[in-house]
């Protein structure tokens, strides 16, 4: 299912909508701008202060992108920033054929796995575990949430228990290194994995610059 309430998407309308590539470079420049400047208010963590929407955004960037390389044959575009009923953290937006439903969008639940540094008590089954708070009618699930794996992590899908969810897809993805990343999903029907190179840009990547900050 897609949005179809046309006031919502008509204020989705409204908002600023970015391909997946051109997100993720203006925010690894974004990025490394503000760890070479934290003294004019840069941050070397995206996660303190206003930096911290940088790095959702680079999550439904990121997420959008891995989208793009699973399905390469049509257009993608990403909006960053809630809901106003805070339902969910942004938007997908897909070029379709008429034929097939046109320009469909998708609201999409923003979730991570930190690093085991930053909170060793969190688990992927956790987070799962946690979604069971999203609710919708039966038969009208809509939401998509996406999970970033930032660690680490062998994920054994043989013992991962998905409890019963009112959303419509459930998906993981992230770095394998700093140059290959994965997207695995929809984990709640016929899931699949796809590998895909994160995009070449003049900077490093986010990757790179977080390991040599030492984040």
């Amino acid at each position: 299912m897609v949005i179809t309430n046309k006031v919502e998407l008509k204020e989705l309308a409204k908002r600023q909508w970015m391909f997946p590539a051109i997100g993720l470079q203006r925010l690894q420049t974004l990025n490394f701008t503000s760890q070479i400047l934290p003294e004019v208010g840069g941050s070397r963590s995206w996660r303190k202060g206003r930096f911290k929407k940088c790095f959702e955004e680079f999550q439904a960037a990121l997420f959008a992108y891995a989208l793009s390389q699973l399905a390469r044959s049509y257009r993608w575009e990403y909006s960053y920033g809630e809901s106003q009923n805070h339902e969910y953290d942004c938007a997908i937006r897909c070029h379709l054929p008429k034929d097939d439903g046109g320009v469909v969008v998708k609201p999409v639940q923003l979730k991570e796995l930190p690093p085991g540094a930053l909170n060793p008590q969190a688990t992927l089954q956790g987070l799962i575990n946690g979604l069971t708070k999203y609710t919708a009618p039966p038969e009208e699930e809509i939401l998509v949430v996406a999970i970033y794996i930032n660690r680490a992590a062998t994920i054994s899908f043989k013992e991962l228990r998905i409890p019963k969810l009112r959303v419509e897809q459930l998906w993981l993805y992230g770095f394998l290194d700093p140059v290959n990343c994965f997207l695995v999903g929809n984990l709640i029907a016929n899931p699949v994995r796809a590998d895909f190179d994160y995009p070449r840009f003049p900077l490093a990547s986010p990757v790179e610059m977080m390991r040599a900050t030492g984040r």
